[in-house]
């Protein structure tokens, strides 16, 4: 079971966030409105946070009861609608949680040009493009929420060995060895697209691949013989864009009252 949040800023205003749509009291008449409610925030963040398994009732402001696996929505994403975006919490330190949309938010070949790993691919133009939009009004992230993504260092190997890393990554694929490290019954790994979130699991890319013809990618089912999600595909072929970054935890409070497997209200 895991726990829900949503986040809020704090930039010199309080904004509150739910699922990518925001609050702002900023209106000089609501000033002591918003001095009453920042003095509750800080009150409440020297108080000692109180988790459970399950998050039945919690309430979390803060960073501290964010866990592995956990569920935090952040931005929004417009493909045949508009539809807040809950990533998976894979990882967290003092301040940063590495985080996984939950579901595959487009279709994409790994590449198009002859050859090339995924520093050159058609996989990581769309991560780029995810994040800075590129005038196709698939906006994933808004500019306060962007304030909010560190970059991050892939390293070569985990594209192919010998490889350079790749820097200044804001949005990116996991590799093979991140996705293993989840663990293959990890139910994490399958997902669905965004735009079909009843429907059935899709297909999405790893960064991991050969120079040529073949990447790694996770399947909609696990395997009969290996028990495992993994597979190798033609880099050419189509397949889900799911992808990972880095939150700075500096830049935001979270908020969770939702009972496990339930969505904020």
């Amino acid at each position: 079971m895991y726990c829900e949040y949503i986040y809020l800023f704090y930039n010199g205003n309080i904004e509150t966030k739910k699922g990518g749509i925001g609050l702002m009291i900023s209106n000089h008449k609501k000033n002591r409105l918003l001095s009453a409610f920042l003095a509750i925030v800080m009150t409440v963040m020297m108080l000692p946070v109180n988790t459970s398994a399950t998050g039945e009732g919690d309430i979390v402001l803060g960073t501290a009861g964010i866990q592995a696996y956990d569920k935090i929505y952040f931005g929004q994403y417009a493909s045949g609608g508009a539809y807040n975006v809950p990533w998976f919490v894979l990882n967290k330190t003092a301040d940063s949680a590495t985080l996984l949309s939950e579901y595959i938010l487009r279709s994409s070949a790994f590449r198009t040009g002859l050859y090339g790993y995924y520093t050159e691919s058609t996989l990581s133009e769309n991560m780029r493009s995810l994040y800075y939009d590129y005038g196709a009004n698939h906006l994933l992230f808004n500019a306060k929420e962007k304030t909010a993504v560190s970059t991050t260092t892939l390293t070569g190997d985990s594209m192919y060995p010998g490889q350079s890393d790749l820097t200044g990554q804001r949005l990116y694929a996991l590799s093979y060895s991140e996705a293993e490290s989840i663990g293959s019954d990890n139910p994490i790994l399958i997902a669905r697209y965004i735009h079909d979130q009843s429907g059935s699991a899709g297909e999405w890319w790893l960064r991991s691949s050969s120079l040529y013809n073949e990447a790694w990618a996770i399947g909609n089912t696990y395997s009969e013989v290996t028990h495992r999600p993994y597979i190798i595909k033609n880099a050419y072929d189509s397949s889900g864009v799911r992808p990972v970054f880095n939150l700075n935890l500096d830049s935001v409070l979270f908020s969770s009252a939702a009972s496990a497997g339930k969505s904020p209200v």
